[in-house]
């Protein structure tokens, strides 16, 4: 009885040091700490709490991803922590996140480019084309971090929601 114990105390540390190194998937994916949302607990965050929201398309092996990824992680990290928070986050990213075809088709209206960036009011799938990043050819590529701030900022301040 006793060695069964052991070995099943030992088996619930390795288990809970595992958890522990794992961390969250934004880590694994390089984004700037947030409350990283799936698209589907988005969309309902930003239904029941009336935050808009931020849709971010990346692929693990896109270099504008990465690059995106490090600046927001270091240069603008400052700047993103006082805005992300007024916002539901949400990250897609590789195939196994993409939403079903139907809702899918709301976030290629100019094609499959990445990184993408959508801004979608409270309570809606629908993206905001106010908010699209003014280069004619690829509506929804901020060609800096710093672009894409400013957009959230302008949200923000367009919906009065400065105090969330």
């Amino acid at each position: 009885s006793f060695p069964i114990m052991r070995s099943f105390v030992l088996l619930l540390i390795c288990a809970l040091i595992a958890v522990a190194c794992a961390g969250p998937d934004w880590k694994k994916r390089g984004l700037p700490e947030a409350d990283w949302l799936s698209y589907e607990d988005g969309i309902a965050a930003s239904t029941d709490n009336g935050k808009p929201t931020l849709v971010i398309y990346t692929q693990p092996w896109c270099g504008a991803c990465k690059k995106m990824k490090e600046v927001l992680n270091g240069p603008s990290k400052e700047m993103w922590k006082e805005i992300s928070g007024s916002f539901n986050l949400v990250t897609i990213e590789g195939e196994d996140d993409t939403p079903e075809p139907e809702t899918a088709q709301l976030y290629t209206p100019d094609g499959a480019y990445i990184p993408r960036i959508f801004f979608l009011n409270p309570g809606e799938k629908e993206p905001n084309p106010k908010y699209n990043s003014g280069n004619a050819k690829y509506l929804h590529f901020f060609s800096s971090p710093k672009d894409m701030i400013y957009k959230m900022r302008e949200m923000v301040r367009d919906l009065g929601k400065e105090d969330l």
